[in-house]
Formats: structure tokens, C-alpha cells, sequence
């Protein structure tokens, strides 16, 4: 309470212009540096506070009633490091799963599909342009939806974290570009930014709509609202019967039950995972209630 207290007050001192500083850890841990990480000896650490406990006669039925820590171990690792959940299990709980069925119109994240596309050791942008329309085209209609870059977004700090370890040299991306490594591009928010900036200016199959930040229709940062928002378009303006979205994505399994269970929708809606399992939005968001 004392230290969160005293980082609020470093806080509002720095402001305005310490707004996009890190926060600074603090805390009563004392640890050994090994590599670029401390180690804390756990161990020893819980059998100091168990002496504590015993000299200050409290009452250890009261003590272990709490994580006898400065953070809590269930959002917080050994290191201070704010875990990484595990949504997915979520979907595997609650979901209803259906056979593959054909679609009027299917949905793609874009960003997760630049990772299921083939990145050619040689060739150009241009190259990798041609095998990912290939890969997404079909004998209906295909829109890919992408994110949109901002600088001030919130997701910079998860983008950075993805991007560590990693060469932050910025490459000027053109077709007829000689296709850098996967990760110099893929892990490198500007030059991702470029490359599906060119991605949305293909054309070559007319089933297919590559939407970038240029020719989205809506205005937010992210592909799962912007999937959902084209979803209810393709139904309420263009009259499709069955709506595919292609994501791995927990958040968007979220939101498409939340807008089905609103709206309800006269089109059925499935989402379809990249591995291929397929789940029925509308039976499952009448399951739940």
C-alpha cells in the first residue's frame, strides 16, 4: 500500500511530460542477478515471513488467507511480470461446435493469417503479396480484415513486448522489394504496417477485399471489432444468409455472442478457427443466455 502509494506520487510529479515513462518497480524482494533476470529465493522468503508471523504473535489462519506477497502470484510471475492468460479455455468450455458448412461471405483476421501463409526464402513483396491472396481466395466472397497502426495506441506495449530481442531497423517495403526475413518484418510494428499497406492495394481476385487502414469502412485500431462490424454489413445490407469469421481469436468468439444475443440477426454466424474447428454462434449464444 506504502510503495503503490509513493509510485502514484512519483507519478503525477513527472506529469505531463513523464506520461510515457515506464513505472519504476519497486518492492521488498531481494534478488540475485542471473543474466538479464533476478532470482528470488521463494523459499526463503516465505520462511522469513513465517518467523515474522511468529514473533508478532499473529494469527496464521488470518496470515494465509492472503498471498503473503507484495503482488499477487496468479497476475504476477516471479520476476514482478504481469502474467499472460490463457483465454482460449474459455472457448472450449462454452462453445458449441458444428460441422464445416459452406458460407456466403467469410471473414478473415488478417494478422493472424499473415502467419499462416508460406514466407518465401527468396523473391520479393510482391511474392509473398501473390501467396497470400492464393491462400485466402475461395468460390465465395473473402474479405481480410487487418489492424490499424497507431502511434498512440494502447496495444504499444504488447507490440513491444513481441518485438523483443528482435532488430528494430526499419526497411522502406515496395513490391519489388527483396522480401526481408519473417521477423525483421512481422515483429517490427512499422514495417508490418507497411507491408499490409500493400497487401490492401491487391486486387488480383475479384472475391477478395484485403482491408487495410486506407479502405476500412469503419474506424477502429482493431481487426475484431472491425470483423464484427463488417459481419453485421454483410447481413443487414447485403443480405447474407451465413457469415464465416476465421480467428483465433478468444475476444472475437466474445464479442460475436454478445452482438448475435443484441441484434439477433437473421443470417447464421459461425467462427471458424485456422486448425479448422468451427463454432456455431448462434446455438451457443442461446445456450447461454
Amino acid at each position: 500500500m506504502t510503495i503503490g502509494k509513493e509510485m502514484v506520487n512519483e507519478f503525477e510529479r513527472e506529469l505531463p511530460s513523464g506520461f510515457y515513462k515506464p513505472l519504476k518497480k519497486k518492492g521488498y524482494w531481494k534478488g540475485v542477478k542471473i543474466g538479464d533476470k533476478t532470482v528470488y529465493d521463494m523459499e526463503n522468503l516465505y520462511g522469513r515471513m513465517l518467523v515474522v508471523s511468529q514473533q508478532r504473535k499473529l494469527d496464521l489462519e488470518k496470515v494465509f488467507a492472503y498471498e503473503l506477497t507484495p503482488m499477487p502470484f496468479s497476475l504476477f510471475d516471479d520476476f514482478g511480470e504481469m502474467r499472460k492468460g490463457n483465454k482460449a479455455v474459455l472457448v472450449s468450455k462454452l462453445a458449441i461446435f458444428t460441422p464445416s458448412f459452406q458460407p456466403d461471405v467469410t471473414i478473415i483476421d488478417g494478422n493472424a493469417k499473415l502467419y499462416h501463409v508460406t514466407w518465401p526464402k527468396s523473391g520479393t513483396v510482391g511474392t509473398f503479396a501473390n501467396n497470400f491472396v492464393e491462400a485466402v481466395k475461395d468460390n465465395h466472397e473473402v474479405l481480410v480484415v487487418f489492424d490499424q497502426y497507431r502511434p498512440d495506441s494502447i496495444k504499444t506495449h504488447e507490440r513491444e513486448r513481441r518485438a523483443s530481442g528482435i532488430s528494430r531497423l526499419d526497411i522502406k517495403l515496395k513490391m519489388n522489394t527483396p522480401l526481408p526475413a519473417r521477423d525483421h518484418v512481422m515483429r517490427n510494428v512499422r514495417n508490418k504496417a507497411q507491408l499490409i499497406q500493400l497487401l490492401s492495394t491487391c486486387t488480383s481476385d475479384s472475391n477478395v477485399r484485403l482491408i487495410g487502414e486506407a479502405n476500412c469502412t469503419f474506424g477502429h485500431e482493431e481487426a475484431d471489432v472491425n470483423m464484427i462490424s463488417y459481419a453485421l454489413l454483410m447481413i443487414k445490407v447485403h443480405g447474407k444468409k451465413h457469415v464465416q469469421i476465421v480467428s483465433d481469436d478468444t475476444d472475437v468468439f466474445v464479442l460475436l455472442l454478445f452482438f448475435y444475443w443484441k441484434l439477433r440477426p437473421s443470417a447464421r454466424i459461425s467462427k471458424k478457427k485456422f486448425a479448422g474447428s468451427i463454432i456455431d454462434i448462434n446455438a451457443t449464444a442461446l445456450k447461454l443466455g
